[in-house]
């Protein structure tokens, strides 16, 4: 029974740590090495604030979404020309009002939370640029969804 009263005291004199206080402590090295459970298990040993859970799909879906080591080597640079155009730039441009009769400019596409950027941007891009080299006579919607179909996990899901 001492040992209980003596284990209670101790728990109740201690002081919890502020968050601040929490975040101002460093890191130990070896934790930052710790990945999947055991980095959950060493969270949720370490803090009060919140129990951490291990989802391996939450791990391989943002494994996913990170760009290929071999991307990120900056390419050799080339010699760019220097072209100087004798052009009057206008004091502003707005390419709804340039091409009226092209609606697809206006459109503003909805993302949403898809990591498809790409898609989204090509597809009205290219949406714009068939009006407006057809001089208004092809209206077309290209479909960002249907660049998407074939891309599921193997591109980061978008």
């Amino acid at each position: 029974m001492l040992i209980l009263c003596a284990l209670a005291v101790t728990v109740i004199a201690q002081k919890r740590l502020s968050i601040d206080e929490f975040l101002a402590e460093p890191i130990p090295e070896f934790a930052r090495k710790l990945t999947g459970q055991a980095l959950v298990d060493y969270v949720n040993k370490r803090q009060p604030y919140f129990k951490a859970k291990y989802s391996p799909n939450a791990e391989a879906f943002a494994t996913s979404r990170l760009m290929d080591m071999k991307y990120t080597v900056t390419p050799k640079m080339e010699d760019v020309q220097n072209v100087d155009l004798d052009v009057e730039l206008p004091e502003s441009f707005d390419a709804r009002q340039h091409w009226p009769e092209c609606t697809s400019i206006r459109y503003i596409r909805d993302q949403s939370a898809c990591g498809s950027c790409w898609a989204v941007s090509s597809a009205g891009a290219m949406s714009d640029r068939v009006c407006v080299q057809s001089n208004s006579t092809m209206k077309v919607h290209i479909s960002d969804t249907d660049l998407l179909s074939c891309c599921g996990s193997t591109c980061g899901y978008g």
